[in-house]
């Protein structure tokens, strides 16, 4: 009995080796049945980045090419209705990264963002433009995107930098009273309760994340790790690059407004001595110095130390009234030096290499990197190469890739 090399007598062998496929002999090998067409797009659907395209359009690539299924004619003309096929469905199944790329209009959402699943998602990554301007962004997090990790990335000019977008040229109303809406009717203030880690990369910027999205000042309850990431990267290997004038005393009065509130939440701030060698001490004695304002329950102010001696005294005197009226709980109290201390120690600043080493490569640059194509991470406006062109799935002695985006979905 003759047994065939095909998908189904050797999946796990099929599975090697499209992992290692480059991406054209990926596109070669989805021409060979349906199984294996199958199995490239999931494959490829790992990591899919969403950009806009006109007011009713949006693009679906991945990271660093095309991607066949996402290419599909019909997903051109009619939309929702593709995103809504069992066979598009099928393939967002294996999506576990998610870019929303640049600024996507409120003309794209509810209309279309509300059509498309991922339930498996691990990773939200909302990512600046790369062919508008590089500062254009999607300043809320749609709420059926539910990943556990949530990366941000800030700007100097907060949703400002949205100005001078074409959404509010080319529908500009014609009341001057009237305002086009900035994002659809969504609560800004509020992200997916699936998130428990939120990384906020500055991009070598002065912050202005409380802006973009107003809930990093209020972080809920249910993110428990958030990564702070200060300079700009190119590579994971490449030095930080500056791309503004940064102020340290700026940066370090926006953070401690991140920080001071969630105290049960764990902050790793990571290449924090690009903004200079003093600036972590000079952070953790701003929060120092906000925290001795706070009252805690479970510290006893009778005890005298550094932070309890510098308290007025009237401030002090209500502090133990009102610390006495808690002590029926039997708890046993700390002095206030040892509860900022302890507060402090869930703040621990970490080089690039040791945060690389400590979550791993791939971990690292979802986190640190904004784009994760090299070839194109120093990219201008419209000249996003692979985006662009046709031959990026093959050369004429090649099969014709191209026709294999026009071919109805599997």
């Amino acid at each position: 009995m003759t047994v065939t090399f095909s998908y189904a007598n050797f999946p796990n062998l099929w599975d090697m080796i499209l992992a290692a496929a480059e991406h054209e002999t990926q596109l070669a090998l989805r021409l060979v049945c349906k199984s294996l067409r199958f199995k490239v797009d999931c494959l490829q659907a790992r990591h899919l980045v969403i950009s806009s395209e006109g007011a009713k359009q949006l693009l679906i690539t991945g990271p660093n090419h095309h991607i066949a299924h996402f290419r599909d004619i019909y997903h051109l003309d009619k939309e929702p209705r593709f995103w809504s096929f069992h066979a598009t469905r099928a393939r967002t199944r294996h999506t576990r990264i998610l870019d929303i790329q640049g600024y996507c209009p409120p003309g794209n959402d509810p209309d279309l963002f509300t059509y498309m699943q991922f339930p498996h998602l691990n990773v939200l990554r909302m990512t600046p433009s790369v062919d508008d301007d590089p500062d254009n962004f999607t300043p809320y997090i749609p709420g059926h995107f539910e990943a556990q990790t949530l990366v941000l990335f800030s700007n100097s000019e907060g949703c400002a930098a949205m100005d001078d977008h074409w959404w509010f040229d080319l529908y500009a109303p014609s009341d001057d009273d009237e305002e086009l809406p900035l994002v659809p009717p969504v609560n800004r203030s509020r992200i997916p309760q699936s998130v428990t880690k939120m990384v906020l990369n500055l991009r070598g910027q002065n912050m202005e994340l409380h802006d973009m999205y107003p809930f990093v000042t209020r972080l809920p309850a249910h993110v428990k790790d958030v990564v702070i990431s200060a300079p700009a990267y190119r590579s994971l290997l490449n030095t930080a690059g500056v791309r503004n004038e940064v102020s340290p005393h700026l940066t370090k009065l926006r953070l401690v407004d991140v920080v001071l509130l969630p105290i049960k939440t764990k902050f790793t701030l990571v290449d924090f001595n690009w903004l200079g060698p003093s600036f972590e001490k000079e952070f953790l004695d701003e929060l120092r110095y906000r925290y001795r304002s706070f009252f805690f329950k479970d510290v006893d102010y009778t005890v005298d130390d550094d932070m309890t001696r510098v308290m007025q005294r009237k401030t002090r005197d209500e502090c133990i009234k009102r610390s006495t009226t808690v002590e029926v709980t039997r708890k046993p109290l700390i002095s206030l030096q040892e509860q900022i201390d302890k507060l402090l120690s869930r703040i621990e600043f970490l080089s690039k290499e040791a945060y690389i080493e400590r979550v791993g490569a791939e971990t690292a640059a979802l986190d640190l990197l904004e784009h994760l194509d090299l070839e194109n991470s120093d990219c201008v406006e419209g000249e996003y190469d692979w985006r662009s062109k046709r031959a990026c799935y093959g050369t004429q002695s090649q099969p014709d890739y191209w026709h294999q985006m026009r071919t109805p979905p599997a």
